[in-house]
C-alpha cells in the first residue's frame, strides 16, 4: 500500500471515533455528517469530504437534528444560565457605570461651585480685612477729630465768655429806664429827645442835676400802648452809680431803672432773682452782682431751674 492510501485509511478509521464523541456536535464542519460513503453505511461513519464534485449516487442526505433542551447537555444549559446571569449583571454594571458617571459629573460641578464659593469667601475675607483696616484708620481719625473738636469747643466756650465779658464792659456805663412815656409817633411836629427825658427824670425824681449823658435811645418793638425802654450811656461810671443807687426813690411809681447786661447774663440773673427775693424775705442780706448771688456775704453755688423760676419785674434796681 502506498503512502497516500495508508493515510486515507487512517483518516477514515479515525472519523468514527471523532464523530461518536461529544465533541462532534461542536465540530465546525457539520456537513461531514451528511456525506456517507456506500462502503461505510454499516458503520454510520461519514467519510471525509474531498475536494471536487461528489457523484450523486455516493451522497446520502440525512436530516439535521434540531437542538432542544432534551438534546442539550446539562453543562451547556448551566453555562448558558451563567452567561445570561453575567449579561444581566453586566447590564446592571452598565447602569451603575452610568450612575457613577452622572455622580462624577455632579461632584465635578459641585467641586466647581465649592471653588467659586471659596473664591467668594476669600474675596469677602480680604474685603473684610481691608474694611477693618480702613475702620481702624477712620477710628483713629475720628478720635483725632473728636479731640480737636473738644479743644475747639473749649476755645469757643472761652471765646464766648470773653465776648460776654467784653459786652458787659461795654455796657458798664449804661442804664435802662422803663416806664417813661413815649411821644406819639403820629405827631411829626414833636421829635423825642431821649437824653433830655432821662435828665428831666434824674432832676425831678432823683434830685440829681447836671447828669452827663453821651447818648440815649429807645430799643425794642412797639407793643400796644406800653412805652419802649430807653438805654442811656453815661459819661461817668460814678454818675451812673449815683443814679442807680437813688433809683429806690422810684418805688411805687410806674418807672424803674435797671442795669444793662448781655442776654446770657440777664438769663442767669432772672433765675437767681427768686432765690434772692426769698432770702430777703427771710431777713437775710442778699444781693446780685452781675451773674452771681451773694447771701450774707457768701457766694450762692446752687443752680436755679427755669421750671421753678418766675419772671421778675424787669429786675428793678430798687429791689436788688
Amino acid at each position: 500500500m502506498d503512502k497516500y492510501s495508508q493515510c486515507q485509511s487512517q483518516e477514515i478509521l479515525a472519523v468514527p471515533n471523532f464523530l461518536n464523541s461529544n465533541n462532534c456536535q461542536n465540530y465546525p464542519y457539520q456537513g461531514y455528517q451528511n456525506i456517507v460513503s456506500p462502503t461505510l453505511t454499516n458503520m454510520q461513519t461519514p467519510m471525509m469530504m474531498y475536494p471536487g464534485p461528489v457523484p450523486p449516487q455516493a451522497v446520502h442526505v440525512q436530516p439535521v437534528p434540531t437542538h432542544s433542551s432534551e438534546t442539550t447537555p446539562g453543562w451547556a444549559l448551566s453555562l448558558m444560565e451563567k452567561v445570561e446571569g453575567i449579561n444581566k449583571r453586566l447590564g446592571k454594571l452598565d447602569l451603575i457605570e452610568r450612575s457613577l458617571s452622572e455622580v462624577k459629573t455632579d461632584v465635578k460641578n459641585l467641586g466647581d461651585r465649592v471653588g467659586e464659593v471659596e473664591k467668594s469667601q476669600q474675596f469677602l475675607s480680604d474685603k473684610f480685612e481691608q474694611d477693618n483696616k480702613e475702620m481702624k484708620s477712620l477710628s483713629m481719625e475720628i478720635n483725632s477729630i473728636k479731640a480737636h473738636l473738644d479743644t475747639t469747643l473749649l476755645q469757643c466756650k472761652n471765646l464766648s465768655k470773653s465776648v460776654v465779658d467784653l459786652q458787659s464792659r461795654s455796657m458798664r456805663d449804661n442804664l435802662l429806664f422803663f416806664g417813661i412815656q413815649e411821644v406819639n409817633e403820629s405827631d411829626t411836629t414833636v421829635r423825642e429827645d431821649c437824653i433830655q427825658l432821662v435828665r428831666d427824670l434824674c432832676r425831678d425824681k432823683l434830685n440829681i442835676d447836671n447828669v452827663a449823658i453821651d447818648r440815649a435811645h429807645r430799643f425794642g418793638e412797639k407793643r400796644g400802648e406800653k412805652p419802649r425802654p430807653i438805654v442811656a450811656k453815661f459819661s461817668s461810671y460814678h454818675q451812673r452809680e449815683d443814679v442807680r443807687k437813688n433809683s429806690r426813690k422810684l418805688i411805687g411809681s410806674d418807672i424803674y431803672i435797671s442795669e444793662q447786661y448781655p442776654k446770657e447774663i440777664q438769663a442767669v440773673r432772672q433765675e437767681l432773682w427768686p432765690i434772692c427775693k426769698k432770702a430777703r424775705d427771710e431777713g437775710k442780706r442778699a444781693v446780685i452782682v452781675k451773674d452771681k448771688l451773694y447771701i450774707d456775704g457768701n457766694l450762692y453755688t446752687g443752680h436755679a431751674t427755669t421750671r421753678n423760676v418766675k419772671s421778675p419785674q424787669k429786675g428793678r434796681a430798687g429791689k436788688k
